[in-house]
């Protein structure tokens, strides 16, 4: 097979598989960026597969459309509602998402801002989830300390960059005058 036949995929905690180019599929998905009100903390995942955490998300269903999938993968993955906002990321990898069987995903990935609703069940926190280890809000100041995909700590601070941006800084509840 010539070299040009092969892709490198990669799994999620970053060891190179090859697989042979008929066997990539492409597969879109979206992701999605929740800040805690401050942007002090996002909600990020442990997938089942890894120790690596990502951002809540997965690949659309043929005809399901992005703001959907997105509700869907939160649902499953954190237990909790949202609505989605604007894309302002993306991103494309060669995921490998089992080794012994040396298919690959050519994945198309949308980054979205979203809003949840509710408070995170510590039934996800805690990782008995059947689809992750383990959800949390992760300050952002503590994200190059994390195990994060790339991608998607790219994702978190171009969201972060664009909401100081677009909305300017967060609120400070702590210059309220009580008098």
């Amino acid at each position: 097979m010539a070299d040009r036949d092969i892709i490198t995929c990669y799994t999620n905690d970053g060891r190179a598989v090859a697989v042979p180019r008929a066997k990539v599929i492409l597969r879109p998905g979206v992701y999605g960026m929740a800040f805690t009100p401050d942007r002090g903390q996002v909600l990020l995942i442990r997938d089942r597969r890894s120790n690596v955490w990502e951002l809540p998300g997965g690949g659309l269903v043929p005809g399901e459309a992005a703001a959907t999938a997105m509700a869907r993968e939160f649902r499953e993955e954190v237990g909790l509602d949202i609505h989605v906002g604007p894309a302002i990321y993306f991103a494309d990898s060669f995921y490998c998402p089992d080794p012994a069987t040396a298919e690959g995903w050519q994945v198309l990935k949308l980054f979205y801002l979203v809003h949840t609703e509710g408070t995170l069940d510590p039934h996800y926190e805690e990782g008995h989830g059947a689809l992750t280890y383990g959800a949390a809000w992760v300050p952002i100041d503590e994200l190059e300390n994390v195990d994060l995909l790339a991608d998607h700590y790219d994702a978190v601070q171009r969201a972060v960059q664009w909401l100081d941006a677009t909305e300017g800084p967060p609120a400070d509840d702590s210059d309220d005058d009580d008098d």
